[in-house]
């Protein structure tokens, strides 16, 4: 089951907002990214979709946690499903080209 079932998200704990903010404070930003750029960060409560690993796009949550944080550090962390599914595309491209590159 994921975030965006009915009636299975709670509110976090006052733990889990406050290692939400360390997170945030002691995270570097992504490399290559320059000074100024500012990315898409969903607001407390506000919805995001992300790609798993198998290729799958689910909608979460913004509850200011470790994974939503390592979600959008990581740079999974989509404003609508189209930007994730365009995503998805070119990590499937990459993939297959560095299976292709690499051996399978």
């Amino acid at each position: 089951m994921f975030p965006d079932s009915p009636g299975l998200y709670e509110t976090p704990s006052s733990t889990e907002r406050k290692e939400a903010r360390n997170m945030k404070e002691t995270h570097e930003e992504p490399p290559g990214r320059e000074p100024g750029d500012e990315r898409w960060q969903p607001a407390p409560q506000q919805h995001y979709f992300l790609v798993l690993g198998d290729g799958s796009i689910h909608r979460f949550q913004w509850s200011g946690t470790p994974f939503d944080y390592s979600a959008w550090q990581y740079g999974n962390c989509f404003q609508t499903r189209h930007n994730a599914e365009q995503a998805r595309e070119a990590l499937k491209q990459l993939l297959w080209a560095l299976h292709a590159r690499h051996g399978r």
